[in-house]
């Protein structure tokens, strides 16, 4: 059987957020013996086999915590409108505040001014006190902003039409697992399997999917994702494969 241990430490990672206690439990469920002799690989289960399947579960047991990894289309609009309007909201009490609010600011500028400010003017602000300049620089800041903000949105604006995937967690194990299934047999993960329409809650079987599911079922103590959502997913990702 194939097995490069320099492959799982390249490919190990380690999630960004520590996924806390109630995973360490369900991850205390997963018998990384039998996964590894499902494999069927005739070497000692490496060292480095089972914090492989820990960062693979613990990405995806993270992921349904973030209540938006991602927006559909008309929030991401919403969110870039919103924005729009507070910043273009703002420019317009800057340009509109009464000369008493700007006649009580100019003390606490005149306090705070740098012993440097005259030698970092250029021409076009020379003879601004230190508080104009800093509304000046806001200004130009805020009109910078609303420019970028809408090259982000024209840019972006055909990306993720309608609602979230709601499997996009599924998709990454399902990769990841592939990859490690593959690392330890030298085989593709869908080389060898059958669809059986007629074997009830077991339609995907194989080599591969008896692996993920040894994995996946028993870290979440159930028979979920369901067979036919597993082997769905992994059809799509490793299909010509």
């Amino acid at each position: 059987m194939v097995y490069v241990p320099t492959i799982f430490d390249q490919e190990l990672h380690n999630p960004s957020d520590d996924p806390g206690p109630e995973f360490e439990e369900k991850f205390l469920r997963v018998d990384l013996s039998e996964a590894w002799r499902l494999t069927k690989n005739d070497k000692d289960q490496p060292e480095n086999f089972g914090p492989f399947v820990r960062a693979a579960l613990a990405d995806y047991f993270v992921g349904p915590r973030i209540p938006h990894l991602k927006l559909s289309l008309r929030d991401r609009r919403r969110g870039y409108d919103r924005l729009d309007k507070a910043a273009e909201g703002f420019l317009s009490e800057i340009d509109n505040a009464h000369w008493q609010i700007w006649y009580e600011l100019h003390d606490p500028y005149f306090q705070n001014e740098p012993e440097d400010f005259d030698g970092f003017l250029d021409t076009e602000n020379e003879g601004l006190t230190f508080g104009e300049f800093q509304i000046e620089e806001l200004n130009q800041s805020v009109t910078r902003f609303r420019e970028m903000l809408a090259e982000a949105r024209e840019s972006n604006d055909h990306v993720l039409k309608g609602r979230p995937k709601q499997n996009e967690g599924l998709d990454d194990l399902i990769t990841r697992l592939g990859r490690l299934f593959q690392m330890a047999t030298g085989d593709a993960p869908l080389k060898t399997y059958r669809y059986d329409v007629m074997q009830e809650r077991r339609e995907y079987q194989g080599p591969f999917f008896e692996f993920v599911f040894e994995i996946v079922w028993k870290f979440n103590g159930k028979t979920t994702p369901s067979n036919n959502s597993i082997g769905e997913v992994a059809r799509r990702i490793f299909k010509g494969r």
